[in-house]
């Protein structure tokens, strides 16, 4: 039987994996978002909130960008309290992004989304890349 630990690495990687692809579904969806609060916003209205949306995604993309980093170069994969924090906070964040897609939440719910849910993923991979790599306080694998 395989052991928990065995199964923390994956499921980051596709807690991850799925809480990204519901951030990207939401480019599909943001004229309906915008929908939700107002019934027929002008034209300026609504290019304003189409870029207050794109640039909340754009800072979510990055977030995700240290986290995959992280991943790959190995930082903190083998750090199973770091891992089982991502694998909770992607969880959360990949049902609250597919809500705000399903149910058509106004576009003004994704900024408290991608700082609840992208940020804090990235700035503990940004602080142990920097412990890691650059402050060598934080030895590989260790808890």
């Amino acid at each position: 039987m395989p052991h928990l630990s065995d199964q923390i690495i994956p499921a980051r990687f596709l807690l991850t994996l799925g809480h990204f692809v519901a951030l990207c579904l939401v480019t599909y969806t943001k004229e309906h978002n915008i929908y939700a609060v107002y019934d027929a916003p002008s034209s300026s209205e609504k290019q304003a909130y189409l870029s207050e949306m794109e640039t909340a995604m754009n800072f979510a993309y990055i977030c995700f960008a240290f986290d995959f980093f992280g991943m790959v170069s190995g930082s903190t994969i083998f750090m199973n309290k770091i891992n089982l924090f991502q694998i909770i906070i992607h969880f959360l964040g990949g049902v609250c992004i597919s809500t705000f897609i399903h149910d058509n939440w106004g576009y003004h719910y994704l900024w408290p989304l991608v700082l609840s849910f992208s940020l804090p993923t990235a700035l503990i991979e940004v602080w142990m890349l920097i412990a890691t790599h650059v402050l060598r306080i934080v030895i590989y694998g260790g808890d």
